[in-house]
């Protein structure tokens, strides 16, 4: 009992020691296990690489259409962008469009094609695009000369005229008074001037003209000579006043009568031929018109 008890306390002491130091070393010991096994800390994320700056879009251009009519109409197509169909007018038509390659179309508001076209816009410029839709007829001719153009009436004031037709046949009257009128058909090519000198044949009216002449002469001359006989002669000689007053008024009769027959002969309409116009062709300088009066 005496040994028992000794060993006993050793025992106890030796636990109680063993259970101090495991209360102070294990947090000691531990701690840097636990250390190890936190997360590493958050990466910082790398300032975000600066992006280029946006390039500022390309100035648009100006087309200039430069019509020769006013019944155009022009569908234009950007390469890089949204068409838009234009109605044109005679002279420069100014259309804002995107910078680069279009293509336009052109046609009348009848339909009849013009012409496609492609142009490069350029930002911030225009770009001239002349239009020629027509040709340039010419009609060289008398002041009191009539001329209809696809049975259409023109009027002139100077012996020449200058009209815009779209390209093809037209048919073209021509009359003046005393004269043969002609009718016929000439073409217009596009872009290009035809010039028109019609010959007219004098119309005698069936022959009244001559006869008129010969009346109008003829009593001129026998009025004439009832005066040389009233001067020369005496008042009982050849009759007397018979033959003076005679030839006098055969004379005025067939002076009035030819006068008459005259005007007759220069109102009455003359015939209209068929005729075969000749004319002739030339490039319109610069591919425009040399004159624009009317129309067709």
């Amino acid at each position: 009992m005496i040994l028992y008890r000794p060993v006993r306390h050793t025992l106890v002491a030796l636990l109680s020691l063993a259970a101090a130091y495991c209360l102070v070393a294990t947090p000691v010991l531990a701690a840097p296990a636990e250390k190890g096994r936190r997360p590493p800390p958050a990466a910082v994320p790398a300032p975000a690489a600066v992006t280029e700056a946006t390039a500022a879009p390309t100035a648009p251009g100006t087309l200039v259409l430069v019509a020769d009519a006013d019944d155009l109409i022009a569908e234009i197509k950007p390469a890089g962008g949204e068409g838009k169909v234009v109605g044109l007018k005679i002279g420069e038509n100014r259309v804002e469009t995107p910078a680069g390659d279009a293509t336009v179309a052109v046609s009348t508001k009848t339909g009849r094609k013009v012409g496609d076209y492609k142009v490069t816009i350029v930002g911030g410029e225009a770009q001239n695009l002349p239009i020629v839709s027509r040709g340039t007829l010419i009609v060289k001719l008398a002041k009191d000369a009539s001329l209809a153009v696809d049975d259409m009436d023109i009027e002139w004031e100077s012996d020449q005229f200058t009209v815009s037709v779209a390209p093809g046949l037209h048919s073209v009257i021509v009359q003046r008074p005393g004269f043969f009128g002609q009718k016929g058909q000439l073409e217009v090519t596009l872009g290009k001037t035809a010039t028109l000198v019609p010959t007219l044949d004098e119309f005698d009216a069936g022959g009244k003209k001559t006869f008129a002449w010969v009346g109008i002469i003829g009593g001129g001359v026998l009025v004439i000579g009832a005066l040389v006989v009233d001067a020369t002669t005496r008042f009982d000689e050849f009759g007397g006043d018979t033959v003076r007053w005679t030839l006098l008024g055969a004379g005025a009769a067939a002076f009035v009568g030819g006068t008459v027959m005259l005007k007759n002969a220069m109102d009455e309409v003359a015939p209209i031929n068929d005729a075969t116009f000749s004319i002739r062709l030339a490039r319109t300088p610069g591919g425009g018109l040399v004159a624009l009066r009317t129309q067709f």
